[in-house]
C-alpha cells in the first residue's frame, strides 16, 4: 500500500579510474527513494529507477553518515535511521576465471551460511550474473517467520513475470497474487452461501414462532411479562392504530419504507413498539430519550417522521410536538378499540426494517437504512446458538438505539426463547447483573468486554453462551470466560447489518473469524486487488447483509457503498 518507499543498495564506490586496481574496501550504502504512480507503467517505472539510479551513482561517495547528520535523523537503536530493507544486484560474470585460478589454493564448502544477525529488517540480494537468475533474502526473525518470506519471494516472482509480460501496462492493475492463491482468498475463504428466509419479513417470522408457542413467555421486565400470544396481539392492535393515525394525519395510505420514530424507555412497550411499526408496514428509527435536545430533533428533522411513538413520561422530555408524538403505554385505550388478528403484510424482504443512525466524522449522525433480508440473514446465522435446546432464557442488555440489539431481540423472539430486558440499573452494575443471571437461569447473554472484564466469575449454571461484539476482548478476560462458557465474538459495522464475522474465543485465539451465511469479506489494497496472507489492507464486506445506504447523503452512500466486483450470482440474487 506503500507509494513512496525507500530501500538502500552497497554500492561499490570505485567510479574514478585510480579506484579501479586499489585493494581496500570503499563501499558506501546509497538510499534509493521512488515515488510510484498508479498510473505508470512498468517500462516508464525501469526507466525512471535508471536515471534516478545514474543520478544518485554520480554522489555515492557522499559518506553515509554524512547524509544521516544532513537529514536530521533522530536515531533509533532499533532500527536503520532511513530505510529498513536492502536490495542489492551483483554481476559475477566473470567468476569462471577467477575460479580457474583459485582451483589451487581454496576448497569448496557445501552448507548453509548461518548469519545470526540481520542488519536491516529485510536483506534481499540478486545475481544475475549465471544462466538464471538467483536471489537470496535475509531477514529478522523478531519480524518475520519462515513461511511469510518463502510467501514474499514467490509473490515476487510470480509479479516480475506478469510484470514482463505486459510492461505497457500500469502496474497497479496487476496482482501479485498466483491464480490458485487468488482463488482460496476470494472464492474458498467466502464459500458461505446458504439458503435463508429469503422472500420473508422478520415480523412474518415471529408469527410463525407466535403459532408454534402462544403461551410461552416473550418478553420480562421488571417483574411484568408478555406472552407470545398477547404480545402477537398488542403488536397487531398498535399496527392498526398506526396505520389509522397515519392516514387521518397525512390523507395517505402508509407506504412501505415511512419511517415510525421510536422515543421509549426500556420496556414491555420498546418491543411492542418496534413490532407494531414494522407489522403497519413501516420502518423504525430508535432514538433514546437521554439524547441531547438538539440531537433528537436532527434525526427527526432528517427522517421527517409524521409519528413518534412514545410514553406518556417522555412526551415533555422529548419536546415531541402534539401533531408527531403517539402514546402507545399498554394501558392505552386504543389498543382495545383495535383488532388483534395478524394483519396483511404490507412489505417484502427489500423493504426498510430500520434507520439506525451512528455516529459521523462530521459530528453529524447518518441514518444506516438496512433492509428486511438483510436483518434475515444476520438473525438466521445466529439461530444455531438460539435454536439449541438449552437455550430457554436469553437477555436484552443493549439499548435499542445501537444495533445489537436487532439480533438481540429478534433472535430470541424468532426461536422462542423468553427475552429478558435488563433494566439499566441491572446493566450498569455487574454484580447485580451476575445476580440476574444466576436467580433467572439465563442461558444465552450479549455482554460488552467492558463489563465482561468485571463481571464476577462465578458458577453460572445455567449459561451456556456469552456473545460479544463491538470492541475487542482482552486476552485475560477471553481465558476467563472462555473456560466456563463457550464465549463468541460477533464483529460487524452497522452499514453491514450487525455482524460480519465471526469466531469461538479461547485463551488464544482474539481474531474476528470467518464470515458469517451469505457475507463476503475481502481484504483489499488500494487499487481494490486482493493481497495476500498476512499483508496489511482494507477490509471490504460484501454478500446479503450489506444495508442499502444513508438517509439523505447519496453522496456519502456512493463513497462508502462501491460495487463488488467479486459477486457471484448467487449474489447478485
Amino acid at each position: 500500500g506503500q507509494k513512496d518507499i525507500v530501500t538502500g543498495s552497497v554500492t561499490a564506490n570505485r567510479h574514478y579510474a585510480q579506484l579501479e586496481g586499489l585493494i581496500g574496501f570503499f563501499v558506501n550504502t546509497q538510499v534509493n527513494r521512488t515515488l510510484l504512480d498508479g498510473s505508470q507503467t512498468f517500462k516508464e517505472l525501469v526507466l525512471s529507477l535508471q536515471q534516478d539510479q545514474l543520478q544518485a551513482q554520480a554522489y555515492q561517495d557522499l559518506p553515509f553518515e554524512n547524509l544521516v547528520n544532513a537529514l536530521g535523523l533522530e536515531r533509533d537503536l532499533s532500527r536503520h535511521p532511513i530505510f529498513q530493507v536492502s536490495f542489492g544486484v551483483r554481476d559475477f560474470a566473470g567468476q569462471s576465471d577467477v575460479t580457474a585460478l583459485s582451483e589451487g589454493l581454496f576448497s569448496s564448502y557445501r552448507g548453509e551460511l548461518d548469519y545470526q544477525v540481520e542488519k536491516f529488517d529485510l536483506s534481499i540480494d540478486i545475481d544475475n550474473g549465471q544462466e538464471a537468475v538467483r536471489g537470496s533474502i535475509s531477514y529478522a526473525t523478531s519480524l518475520f517467520t519462515k513461511e511469510t518470506i518463502e510467501r514474499l519471494a514467490s509473490h515476487y516472482e510470480h509479479l516480475l513475470e506478469q510484470l514482463v509480460l505486459e510492461p505497457s501496462v500500469p502496474y497497479s492493475s496487476v496482482s501479485i497474487l498466483k491464480p490458485q492463491e487468488y482463488d482460496l482468498l476470494v472464492n474458498q475463504w467466502n464459500d458461505t452461501d446458504v439458503d435463508y428466509h429469503t422472500g420473508e419479513t422478520i415480523h412474518e417470522l415471529f408469527e410463525k414462532q407466535v403459532v408454534l408457542n402462544p403461551d410461552g413467555i416473550a418478553l420480562v421486565y421488571e417483574g411484568a411479562e408478555l406472552s407470545y400470544g398477547a404480545l402477537n396481539q398488542k403488536s397487531n392492535q398498535l399496527a392498526r392504530h398506526i396505520r389509522n393515525t397515519y392516514r387521518s394525519r397525512t390523507d395517505k395510505e402508509m407506504a412501505p419504507d415511512t419511517l415510525i420514530g421510536l422515543f421509549l424507555d426500556r420496556s414491555l412497550e420498546m418491543v411492542v413498539g418496534i413490532l407494531g411499526v414494522l407489522k403497519a408496514g413501516g420502518a423504525y428509527v430508535p432514538i433514546d430519550p437521554s439524547y441531547p435536545q438538539d440531537r433528537i430533533d436532527y434525526i427527526l428533522e432528517d427522517t421527517g417522521a409524521e409519528i413518534v411513538l412514545t410514553q406518556g413520561h417522555l412526551v415533555e422530555k422529548g419536546g415531541l410536538s402534539q401533531e408527531k408524538a403517539f402514546e402507545i403505554d399498554l394501558g392505552q385505550g386504543f389498543y382495545d378499540g383495535e383488532g388483534s388478528e395478524n394483519l396483511t403484510i404490507f412489505c417484502d424482504k427489500k423493504s426498510l426494517f430500520i434507520s439506525i443512525y451512528t455516529s459521523g466524522t462530521t459530528g453529524k449522525p447518518k441514518g444506516v437504512l438496512i433492509e428486511h433480508h438483510t436483518i434475515n440473514n444476520t438473525v438466521k446465522d445466529l439461530l444455531p446458538l438460539y435454536n439449541n435446546k438449552t437455550v430457554l432464557n436469553t437477555t436484552l442488555y443493549t439499548s435499542y438505539v445501537f444495533d445489537v440489539s436487532v439480533f438481540e431481540i429478534f433472535a430470541s423472539l424468532i426461536s422462542g426463547s423468553e427475552l429478558h430486558i435488563l433494566s439499566d440499573d441491572i446493566r450498569l452494575n455487574t454484580k447485580l447483573l451476575s445476580e440476574y443471571l444466576i436467580n433467572n437461569k439465563i442461558n444465552l447473554c450479549y455482554t460488552p468486554p467492558i463489563i465482561l472484564d468485571t463481571l464476577p466469575a462465578l458458577n453460572y449454571q445455567d449459561l451456556r453462551y456469552i456473545l460479544y461484539a463491538g470492541e475487542p476482548c482482552d486476552s485475560a478476560t477471553a481465558k476467563k470466560w472462555s473456560a466456563k462458557v463457550s464465549l463468541w465474538n460477533y464483529y460487524g459495522p452497522t452499514e453491514a447489518s450487525i455482524c460480519v464475522s465471526k469466531n469461538i474465543l479461547n485463551e488464544e485465539s482474539h481474531l474476528i473469524g470467518r464470515p458469517i451465511s451469505n457475507t463476503k469479506a475481502y481484504v483489499l489494497d488500494g487499487n481494490m486487488h486482493p493481497v495476500p496472507v498476512g499483508v496489511i489492507g482494507e477490509l471490504y464486506i460484501g454478500g446479503a447483509g450489506v444495508a442499502r445506504g444513508y438517509l439523505n447523503r447519496p453522496d456519502l452512500t456512493s463513497e462508502r457503498f462501491v460495487a463488488n466486483s467479486f459477486a457471484t450470482e448467487f449474489d447478485r440474487d
